[in-house]
């Protein structure tokens, strides 16, 4: 498999060390955070395959007892205390130090500091999955401003592709550019990866069974469930016993059922402003409120918050009442679904599966140095509700998104977030204040990519909705090209 985050990871290991491999004199320990099960070990261990590097690996889950072998606060002394254990001795110039599940002993997170004052020229990467929690309750002082942080997701479509033996079709979606068309051919051919891709999911796990189960990824995928069998279904049933499980490692009070329901419910309420009345609505919706805020902590779910997307940062405008909930991974949610026996195509939620395949992929666009955020809008006035389902900025522009299952359908949400959003001549918002992109908006489809010049329907009202003389283009791009949208509209915006 062919991780993006490989690169950050060469970058970090490589960019402060000159010609002469002189130590590295800003390099910081890192600290890879993601959900269980999304690759950060085996990310490790191939960055230091591929970088003939000497991986010094400890699993503090697995071995707590072995944390005392850091817990001086002097590096050189850590090295002798490895090398005595380990009875060998440790050419620093080639180690990698790898503190895996590092969440299991949290005071080691402090012990980073001297690494990155006294030794960077010994690489340090920490790992862990529930670091959320070893963070929130910590009771040490963190090396602020001596760590780095690098952001693992699930395995991106363009991943899955790689990993599946189709790198040509991976090349060209990396290269694609607005001024040429994709064959209708290889458009379908790609529509039928991403169909497989929304069972199968980016747990590599389930990519890698997936690798296993079809020997023919060239053909033409016209019936998804011909190629995802029963071993990946089984697998992911227990990829997500295992997540439950992990429900007692953080739950503390929290009774395990009150999670469960929780989880259930995100996938019920996928695509909707979630509300906690509708788990249950006899109970107080403040355990429901820890659960959801527990189950994102763990990185299982995200919180998607809507934005009055006035001005950026888009965080600065967030309604803390008004939130979506998607799952960390499509093929999860699959399995949540119960859409084991059909296509995610035939499921009545079609529409919200197709958010939730968006909202994946657009994390997986943010620099991985981020903690991705998403954002959408709503506008819940009688008469005249309207909701964009994502809006991002690209480049200091505020972009509204609209997400269709199919090739068509209406985009009145669009058309009203436009024109509120506008920017007037009449000086109400300068310029300068307001970031909006009035000339520019997405939508996420089936059908082949396109750019057009679309008249603006003012729909401030909707009683009288009306034609305007303005105009904004409306990028249209298929479901696999995600991953290049913020390159694609910069090709817009610099036209």
């Amino acid at each position: 498999m062919n991780r993006k985050l490989l690169h950050n990871l060469k970058q970090w290991y490589q960019s402060n060390s000159d010609a002469g491999h002189k130590a590295a004199q800003h390099r910081k320990p890192l600290v890879i955070r993601g959900a269980r099960q999304v690759g950060k070990t085996w990310l490790v261990r191939e960055f230091a395959r591929q970088e003939s590097l000497d991986l010094c690996e400890f699993n503090f889950e697995r071995d707590p007892s072995v944390s005392k072998l850091f817990e001086p606060n002097d590096p050189s002394q850590i090295i002798g205390n490895l090398q005595q254990y380990l009875s060998r001795r440790l050419d620093v110039r080639k180690l990698l130090l790898f503190l895996d599940e590092i969440q299991a002993v949290p005071h080691l997170l402090a012990k980073l500091r001297w690494f990155a004052e006294e030794r960077p020229d010994i690489a340090v990467i920490a790992a862990g999955s529930l670091l959320d929690f070893a963070l929130k309750g910590s009771r040490f002082s963190m090396p602020v401003g001596r760590i780095s942080y690098l952001y693992l997701e699930p395995m991106s479509f363009i991943e899955f592709l790689d990993a599946t033996g189709h790198s040509l079709l991976t090349e060209m979606l990396n290269n694609y550019d607005l001024n040429h068309p994709i064959a209708k051919p290889v458009h379908q051919k790609l529509i039928n990866l991403q169909r497989v891709f929304r069972q199968t999911g980016g747990m590599p796990a389930i990519v890698n069974a997936y690798c296993k189960s079809t020997t023919a990824p060239s053909q033409s995928l016209s019936k998804i469930t011909d190629y995802v069998d029963e071993d990946c279904r089984q697998l992911q049933h227990n990829l997500l016993v295992t997540f439950r499980d992990d429900f007692h490692k953080y739950s503390g009070k929290l009774s395990h059922d009150r999670l469960t329901q929780v989880l259930d419910s995100v996938s019920y309420q996928l695509g909707q402003k979630f509300k906690y009345s509708r788990i249950n609505k006899d109970e107080a919706s403040s355990g429901y409120k820890r659960a959801l805020d527990l189950l994102c902590e763990a990185r299982l779910c995200h919180r998607i918050y809507a934005s009055s997307s006035n001005r950026l940062p888009l965080a600065g405008e967030i309604r803390d009442r008004y939130f979506k909930v998607f799952v960390t991974d499509i093929g999860l949610l699959s399995t949540l679904l119960g859409e084991g026996e059909t296509s995610a195509s035939s499921h009545s939620n079609e529409g919200a599966v197709s958010e939730q395949l968006v909202a994946q992929l657009l994390r997986c666009t943010f620099p991985k140095y981020i903690d991705p955020q998403l954002f959408y809008w709503v506008r819940e006035r009688r008469g005249s509700e309207a909701e964009v389902d994502f809006v991002i900025a690209i480049d200091g522009q505020i972009i509204p998104i609209e997400v269709k299952s199919g090739k068509t359908g209406r985009l009145r949400s669009l058309h009203s977030f436009v024109s509120t959003k506008r920017i007037q001549d009449s000086g109400e918002h300068s310029r300068a204040q307001h970031a909006l992109s009035s000339k520019l908006a997405v939508r996420i489809n089936a059908d082949l990519p396109s750019l057009t010049d679309v008249p603006l329907i003012d729909m401030s009202d909707n009683k009288n909705t009306k034609q305007t003389r303005s105009i904004f283009q409306l990028l249209s791009i298929p479901f696999y090209l995600v991953e290049q949208l913020p390159r694609l509209v910069r090709q817009v915006l610099n036209r």
